[in-house]
C-alpha cells in the first residue's frame, strides 16, 4: 500500500520518505533538492521498483535511465570522494626530511632524502640516486604543521624490501599512538603527535643497510584503488543494481569498457574497505551523488 524514497548513506539505501499508493501511482511532496532517490517498495524484503531519480538543486526532476546503445569507458581512481579535510593531511608530509645515522644516539644525522610534493593521499615514494651510504638508524622529521602524521613507512635496496625491527617518538605522541602504526601494513592506521612542528619518528634497521628506495604514505582515507584489490562496477537499472564487471587492478586505478550512458553507478571493492558512494558521469566528468 506504501512506495518509499530512499538516500544512500555510503553504505547502503535508507527510505527517508513514504507515500500511498493509489491506481498504481505514488506522490512524493516536499522532497529535498540536490540528492539522488531510489524508488523502493517493502515486503520484507527491500524491492527497488523504478530508475534512480536526481533532483537537482534548481528543482529539475531527472529520471536516470541507463542507455546500453550508447555506452561509454569509465576510469576510476576512487570509490569515494574527496574532502577538504581528509585531503589536507596529505599536504602534512610535504618538506618532511629523512635523516640516516650509525649512532643510537643519532649524532653525526646526515639527511638522505627530503619529500617534495604532496602524494596526494597515496602510496609514492623517493628514489634515492647515487647514494653509497651505510646506516642503521633513519630518523623521519615531520615538517612545520605536519604532526607527524605518517600511515606507512617502506624500505627498499633494489628490489629487495628492507624490514626495520622497531620504531621510536619523541615522546610527543597523542594518546593511543605509539609509532607502530607507520610499519603495520594497514592504510587507514596512522601516527599523529601533539607536537605540531619537527616532531620525528627514530627507525632502528637492526643492523647496517642500504637504501635506494624509501616508500611513503600519509594519513589517509583507503578508498583510493589499490594494486591487487577486486572492483566491480554496478549501474542501477530499473530493478536496482546490475554489475557490469570485476576487475583487478594492476596500478592506482580500474577501467571498465562498455558502461552504458545515462545511468547511476556505484563501484565496489571487493577485497575490503566500506566507504563508497553512487556517482554518474556528465560529459566525461565524474559527478559524485
Amino acid at each position: 500500500h506504501f512506495a518509499y524514497l530512499a538516500a544512500y548513506d555510503n553504505q547502503r539505501w535508507v527510505p527517508i520518505a513514504f507515500a500511498e499508493i493509489k491506481n498504481e501511482v505514488a506522490i512524493f511532496e516536499n522532497v529535498g533538492r540536490g540528492a539522488v532517490y531510489l524508488p523502493i517498495l517493502w515486503d520484507g524484503n527491500f524491492i527497488p521498483v523504478g530508475f534512480p531519480i536526481n533532483v537537482k538543486k534548481n528543482g529539475e526532476v531527472k529520471y536516470m535511465v541507463p542507455d546500453n546503445s550508447k555506452v561509454e569507458t569509465i576510469r576510476m581512481e576512487r570509490k569515494y570522494p574527496v574532502y577538504n579535510r581528509i585531503y589536507s593531511y596529505s599536504k602534512r608530509m610535504c618538506n618532511a626530511l629523512f635523516q640516516v645515522c650509525s649512532s643510537s644516539k643519532f649524532e653525526d644525522m646526515k639527511t638522505l632524502a627530503r619529500i617534495t610534493r604532496n602524494p596526494n593521499m597515496q602510496m609514492d615514494s623517493i628514489q634515492i640516486i647515487g647514494n653509497s651510504e651505510q646506516f642503521r638508524y633513519l630518523r623521519y622529521v615531520s615538517p612545520v604543521r605536519g604532526h607527524c602524521n605518517v600511515a606507512e613507512l617502506q624500505f627498499f635496496d633494489g628490489n629487495e624490501r628492507v624490514i626495520p625491527v622497531g620504531v621510536s617518538t619523541d615522546g610527543t605522541e597523542s594518546e593511543g599512538f605509539d609509532g607502530r602504526e607507520v610499519l603495520d601494513n594497514n592504510y587507514l592506521t596512522y601516527y599523529d603527535s601533539q607536537k605540531s612542528d619537527y616532531a620525528y619518528l627514530n627507525i632502528d634497521f637492526g643492523k647496517t643497510v642500504h637504501l635506494t628506495k624509501i616508500k611513503y604514505l600519509p594519513r589517509n582515507d583507503d578508498n583510493y584503488v589499490k594494486p591487487g584489490h577486486q572492483y566491480r562496477l554496478d549501474y542501477y537499472g530499473i530493478n536496482g543494481p546490475r554489475p557490469i564487471a570485476v576487475i583487478k587492478a594492476t596500478s592506482h586505478s580500474v577501467v571498465f569498457p562498455n558502461a552504458p550512458s545515462s545511468a547511476l553507478f556505484i563501484l565496489h571493492d571487493l577485497t575490503s574497505g566500506t566507504e563508497e558512494r553512487i556517482f554518474e558521469i556528465e560529459n566525461g566528468q565524474l559527478i559524485w551523488h
